[in-house]
Parts: structure tokens; C-alpha cells; sequence
């Protein structure tokens, strides 16, 4: 006997007979009172932990991950939230998550040191928290109280969910977004310290750093400010009937250096084109300004009266 369709009839029914003589009276009697499927009835793969057998990729993490309480939803949440720049959210994610290459995790790198202080191996923690170079940076902070070397925190995590424990509701956002830019300015300064041998110049990254943090509070008070005074009109997230064209613009910044990109597409024409150039911007927010009002200019260049506009910029 290999399988149930040993223990059937042709018609899909028990055959009594062998089961009886397989497993006794007693037990066989109960086996037959089990109803079978029809012959022609196909199998189908059902998922057990699910109450309908619908088998998600969120019900499989959860099958893998049972133990994930509500505080650990509470601190994600907080992480990506609106108040928080979605790079720094997205920093902040990698960083607790263990997915910046610090040496402690590279198997294939022999010397382990901090290459910013030469002292003690170089893991998440050291670099952005524990290294001298760090905590300068911390000290002379908006949060500077958190430089200190005074939580006994060994994971990335409990040092944040610790930070954090400690704010008021209404700073958290603010710190999240200078976290977010320490991590960014670090990161980029120890980078350009191992691959192209430049010293680190603490007071210019730090400088770096509050321009990058700046940028976020004036962008959020910027938007505090519209969302109170001017009721917005929108079309319904749809692009109106009396619209001509549609310009799609970006930018990127670095050092003081803008590159500018602009695209543009009829509506009831086929005509597609590019424009692309360098500008000099103070920061990233600026560089983003400027694309929006490069892409009006052209529009109004161009003869069009009913323009939209698209961009990533959160200003």
C-alpha cells in the first residue's frame, strides 16, 4: 500500500474490503464513514495558516516571524514617517537593519580598525556613535546630549529606540531628519577618507551635515505654512482635459554643483524632448527649485498656457 488510491474503488469510493483488512473492523468502519472527493475532482494547494488557504508573502513572513510584537511595529512607524525625509528614513532602515559594509561584516577584510580614528574596530555603531570623529559631530549638534558615550547599548536599535525614549514627541522628527544627514555625512566622509585618501575635515563635515539637516526643517516648515494658508485645488490625481504638455523634472547636487534635467511631452501631439544643464545651488533643495523653475521657464518658452509639472522633490 503506497497510497490512498490503493485502499479505492475505480469510482473513488473506499473499498471496504481491503480496508478491513488492512486496519481491523473496529478502525475501518470509522476510515469508511470518511467522505471522499468526486473522481474528478482536482487537488488544490492550500495554505494552512490561513483560515481561506490563500497563501500571501505577508502571511509567509509572519508564519517565519511570529514573535514581532507591537512596539517593534511602533518604531518602524515612527521611522518612516511623513515628518522624516524619505532618504533619511531609508538611511536610518539600512543602518538598523545591518546592511551598511561596515568592516565588522566584511569576512574578506583583514584589519578591522576604524579607518577614521585607528583605534577600535570599525562597526555601526563605533562609526556613528562611539568614534571620536562622531561624537565631535554629536556634541556640537542640535541633540547634543546623545553624543555621550552613557547608554550601555550594544545593537544599533536599542541605541535609537533608546534616543528616542527620551524625546518628546514633537522632536523626534527633527532628530530622525539630523540622524538621517549625520548618517549621510559620516558615510560619505569615511568613503571618500579609504577610497580617495582625503582627510577628514570635521568642522566641513559638520558644517555638511547641519546645511543637509537645515534643509529638511525649512522644507517642513515651508509646508506647514502652505498646508494652513492656501486651500489646494487638485484634479483628483489626474492630469485635466485642458492640459498641453507634461514636464517631468529632477535634479542632483553635490559640493555646490547642480545638474538639471527636464522632460517635456505633448499631450495631443507626439512631440518629446530633453533638456538638460549645470547650475550652481547652495543645496539639494535649491538644486530641486531650480529644476521646477527651469521646467516653467521652458514652458513658457515653448508658447504652452496649461502646464503640469512632476517631481520627487519634497518641497
Amino acid at each position: 500500500m503506497k497510497s490512498i488510491a490503493d485502499l479505492s474503488n475505480d469510482d473513488g469510493s473506499w473499498n471496504t474490503d481491503i480496508v478491513h483488512d488492512v486496519f481491523g473492523v473496529p478502525l475501518g468502519e470509522k476510515i469508511c464513514k470518511i467522505d471522499r472527493l468526486p473522481v474528478d475532482h482536482n487537488d488544490i494547494l492550500v495554505w494552512k495558516e490561513a483560515g481561506d488557504g490563500i497563501f500571501t508573502v505577508k502571511r509567509g513572513f509572519q508564519s517565519i516571524h511570529p514573535t514581532q510584537d507591537n512596539s517593534d511595529s511602533s518604531f518602524w512607524k515612527l521611522i518612516w514617517n511623513q515628518s522624516t525625509h524619505f532618504r533619511h528614513s531609508t538611511n536610518i532602515w539600512r543602518l538598523v537593519s545591518g546592511c551598511f559594509p561596515t568592516r565588522d561584516r566584511m569576512v574578506f577584510v583583514a584589519d578591522k580598525v576604524c579607518p577614521m580614528c585607528d583605534v577600535e574596530n570599525e562597526t555601526a555603531l563605533h562609526i556613528f556613535w562611539e568614534c571620536h570623529c562622531a561624537r565631535a559631530i554629536w556634541f556640537s549638534s542640535p541633540f547634543a546630549c546623545f553624543g555621550r558615550n552613557t547608554m550601555t547599548m550594544t545593537t544599533v536599535k536599542d541605541m535609537l529606540q533608546g534616543m528616542l525614549t527620551c524625546l518628546p514627541n514633537e522632536l523626534k522628527g527633527n532628530f530622525l531628519n539630523f540622524l538621517g544627514s549625520l548618517i549621510e555625512g559620516v558615510w560619505r566622509a569615511r568613503n571618500e577618507l579609504i577610497f580617495k585618501g582625503k582627510r577628514i575635515n570635521i568642522e566641513a563635515v559638520r558644517c555638511a551635515i547641519l546645511r543637509k539637516y537645515n534643509d529638511c526643517l525649512m522644507v517642513g516648515e515651508a509646508d506647514s505654512t502652505i498646508g494652513m494658508s492656501i486651500k489646494q485645488t487638485r484634479a483628483g490625481g489626474k492630469i485635466t482635459s485642458a492640459t498641453e504638455v507634461v514636464v517631468v523634472c529632477d535634479a542632483s547636487w553635490k559640493e555646490g554643483e547642480a545638474g538639471l534635467a527636464v522632460g517635456m511631452m505633448e499631450t495631443r501631439g507626439k512631440k518629446i524632448c530633453w533638456f538638460a544643464k549645470k547650475a550652481k545651488a547652495e543645496s539639494a533643495a535649491e538644486a530641486e527649485i531650480k529644476a521646477i523653475r527651469w521646467a516653467m521657464d521652458i514652458a513658457a518658452k515653448e508658447g504652452y498656457a496649461a502646464v503640469a509639472i512632476a517631481s520627487d522633490a519634497m518641497i
